[in-house]
């Protein structure tokens, strides 16, 4: 069975490789809020504040600034265009496969799982949105949480804390993950483990005062009390369960459910899962929310469940029980796979951005 597990990482994996090929070097937005982000990490090389009262000119969006960092970096050595602040989020997609491969391996004992995990991950690229490429947040939080879920996983406690507060100054939904460690770590061993969740957290408050009053407010203004604001659709928050996870996973969805039962809900994956899944449904239950709300919980998901799939899969045993755990993962793959064309940009939209450029020059240098 080991050669079904390489060719279903393969699939994911190669199907990733090549719609992520067809998409990094289109020189305009593949999605609504590129340009815009690019325009924060362009703030940040000019010296200009993030956080502040709006204005015609700009007005922040309502994530934390972290992720916009390396993509300033980015722009700062390759040049202000949306493929170079693309890059950062490309390395921290590799690196996100790199770790859920390497989780996996580690929890099944067997480094085929890691090419399944990878490979499944990978095929979830359509159903989360086709954002892990893209000049926004998702793809660097995405990376914090597997990585703070592969440190913990590794008995590295400290690291996965560091992670998972980096997590939350990237996107707002990790400090779910960060409560998630801590709680895991001092229902272990409370008296090893306070004074790194005490630091933890510490750091955190100090590092969310210092952007407090370094923006005279603007920044609790923006992350904390806008996001606070919304609206939560209640309705949204159930069917996220069924619909999101149970309907487009549910080999993943059962099987995470039937380990943690069988470990009565033991272990830190079960308080990450938990964390990916109310994650999960807040997002979808806050208007707006898109298919990238999807992230955390097909993340925590597949390092929870493809670990006693790979093991049904290649471990000796009755022949019968192997394939049936490969039809099923089989079926997994199947349901999230979807074509590149299906997230590549076609000829006829780089041409029609070629040509709405060219007029937008046309009138500058008009005079308007």
């Amino acid at each position: 069975m080991r050669w079904i597990a390489m060719l279903f990482g393969a699939v994911g994996l190669g199907t990733l490789a090549l719609t992520v090929a067809g998409r990094v070097g289109f020189a305009w937005p593949l999605e609504w809020m590129e340009g815009a982000t690019l325009h924060h990490a362009l703030r940040l090389l000019e010296g200009k504040p993030l956080y502040a009262a709006p204005s015609a000119e700009f007005i922040a969006y309502l994530y934390p600034p972290l992720a916009y960092v390396p993509m300033a970096l980015s722009v700062a050595a390759l040049g202000p265009t949306l493929v170079a602040a693309r890059l950062p989020s490309l390395f921290a997609l590799a690196a996100t496969l790199l770790l859920v491969g390497r989780s996996c391996a580690r929890a099944a004992k067997d480094p085929f799982a890691g090419v399944l995990a990878a490979g499944i991950f990978a095929a979830g690229y359509g159903y989360a949105g086709a954002f892990l490429d893209l000049v926004r947040v998702d793809a660097l939080f995405v990376l914090l949480l597997v990585a703070g879920a592969e440190r913990l996983g590794a008995d590295r406690p400290r690291a996965a804390l560091a992670l998972c507060l980096a997590s939350a100054f990237t996107k707002q939904h990790g400090v779910l993950f960060l409560f998630a460690a801590s709680t895991w770590l001092l229902a272990t061993d409370a008296r090893k483990h306070r004074w790194p969740v005490v630091a933890a957290w510490g750091a955190g408050a100090c590092a969310y005062a210092v952007l407090t009053l370094a923006t005279d407010g603007w920044f609790h203004r923006y992350v904390v009390s806008v996001p606070a604001s919304h609206p939560v659709e209640a309705r949204y928050l159930a069917s996220f369960l069924f619909v999101d996870v149970l309907v487009y996973l549910p080999v993943l969805g059962i099987t995470a459910a039937l380990s943690l039962f069988r470990d009565r809900m033991r272990g830190a994956a079960s308080l990450l899962l938990i964390a990916g899944l109310v994650a999960g449904a807040l997002g979808r239950a806050h208007p707006g929310g898109h298919d990238n709300v999807r992230l955390p919980a097909l993340a925590m998901l597949v390092l929870v469940a493809v670990p006693p799939l790979a093991r049904a899969m290649l471990a000796p045993g009755p022949t019968r029980a192997r394939a049936l755990a490969a039809l099923l993962v089989g079926a997994q793959l199947a349901i999230l796979w979807q074509p590149p064309s299906a997230h590549t940009p076609p000829a006829e939209s780089a041409r029609a951005f070629a040509a709405l450029s060219q007029a937008l020059e046309r009138c500058a240098g008009d005079g308007g």
